[in-house]
């Protein structure tokens, strides 16, 4: 059974402590943390997020906030071709990320911002989230990309201030395209995102089995794609069924059959989804997510720490949340220096924190060594990242604790 933490499954299903944060009148006050026996830290097991009033923009503001921002572009490797993956754009806002956009067969994309109504995007596991965390109460039950949710921080124009474009793809790193400053009557063409290969990678976030699918159920797949644009979440299960049913191996539509089951709460259906997209394709990471997640829900920390080693081992590059996790299970387990070689991992992964809570896993691991310079640095990056974020009251507890423990430990005796 799923751990009574995760039966409080809010609006948004997938993953993103940016949906989190972005969830109308969710409101609520962070979890605080406690010491155990020897000063030992204890991370928090629940928390919450807490929701900013939303702010109303005034009748005489310039007519154009309220006008729709078209984005268009084109992605290419460094070597000038177009990407033979389906390769996935995303926004960054002050660190946090939004999924909004693949490219097409070229390697084109086409983005619409929209102030008038909430836009569909698609959230991604790997930028990390509070969705994927059992240590945040107002955490839904996520699994992996590919899922609709509805934001209303991300859409109109104004929203544009500080973000830029970004491609991603498992073991490549982009270039970045600033946004800042882009109006509705700009030219839509932001230019090229290059795609530079790191290393050899043997996952895939696109399944090739994909490829090998009959055309009565691509048809079926790409009809619950547009039905998940139009916000059709039952008229798309029924279409993803029906691809299943004509093609028994078509991961990917498994792995969005298993985000309509994890929105429902079925995790059960969700988990068997997912491991039959494994089975017909083991390289494909998506489901790992989905996996990890239930995993972690359920408190079953070894499966965390299997299922997050095998996407680890796929990609090494591409997933600070992976790491996230493998150092989450670990440290539950009491592998810390497993816990520690992965929460740093995930921190080389993340250098722009745009996973706070890597910071406040790595701070309580180093509390465990004593380190307590290093936990008092990493609860303050924790802090810088994420003030208000559901363990922001517990990051200051600890915080406290920390810095009286170093300045006990530097006092002459």
């Amino acid at each position: 059974m799923i751990s009574s933490t995760h039966r409080v499954v809010a609006l948004l299903v997938l993953l993103s402590s940016t949906l989190a944060a972005a969830q109308a009148g969710s409101g609520g006050t962070g979890s605080t943390g406690s010491t155990g026996s020897g000063g030992k830290t204890r991370l928090p097991v629940t928390g919450s997020t807490t929701t900013p009033g939303s702010r109303k923009i005034p009748q005489v503001q310039d007519q154009e906030l309220q006008r729709p921002i078209i984005l268009t572009g084109r992605v290419v490797m460094d070597d000038g071709t177009p990407p033979t993956e389906r390769v996935s754009i995303d926004r960054v806002c002050g660190g946090r990320t939004l999924r909004e956009a693949y490219t097409d067969s070229k390697g084109y994309f086409s983005i619409t911002i929209d102030n008038s109504r909430p836009m569909m995007v698609i959230q991604d596991a790997s930028v990390g989230s509070d969705a994927l965390d059992p240590m945040s109460r107002s955490s839904s039950m996520g699994s992996g990309s590919g899922g609709p949710s509805l934001s209303s921080d991300f859409s109109g124009s104004r929203s544009l201030a500080g973000c830029e474009l970004k491609a991603e793809l498992a073991g490549a790193t982009s270039n970045s395209i600033q946004l800042t400053g882009r109006r509705a009557f700009d030219d839509p063409n932001v230019g090229v995102l290059v795609l530079r290969r790191l290393a050899k990678v043997v996952g895939s976030t696109v399944s090739v089995t994909s490829l090998q699918a009959p055309s009565g159920a691509k048809k079926s797949y790409d009809r619950g794609r547009k039905a998940l644009e139009n916000q059709k979440a039952e008229e798309a299960k029924g279409e993803f069924t029906k691809a299943v049913e004509q093609y028994p191996n078509y991961a990917e539509a498994w792995a969005e059959l298993s985000d309509r089951y994890m929105k429902a709460q079925d995790f059960d259906r969700a988990r068997a989804a997912s491991e039959k997209a494994l089975a017909a394709d083991p390289r494909f990471v998506r489901p790992y997510f989905t996996l990890i997640v239930i995993a972690a829900g359920n408190e079953d920390w070894q499966s965390t720490a299997s299922f997050s080693d095998k996407l680890v081992a796929l990609d090494a590059y591409s997933y600070p949340a992976g790491y996230y996790y493998n150092a989450l299970a670990n440290y539950k387990l009491h592998n810390l220096d497993k816990a520690d070689a992965s929460v740093r991992a995930a921190r080389r992964l993340d250098p722009k924190s745009r996973l706070p809570k890597v910071s406040l896993l790595m701070a309580t691991i180093m509390m465990e060594h004593s380190d307590f310079a290093g936990a008092v640095l990493e609860y303050k990056t924790y802090l810088d990242h994420a003030p208000d974020g559901a363990e922001a009251q517990f990051a200051r507890s600890a915080l406290t604790m920390a810095q009286n423990k170093l300045a006990s430990s530097a006092a002459p005796k």
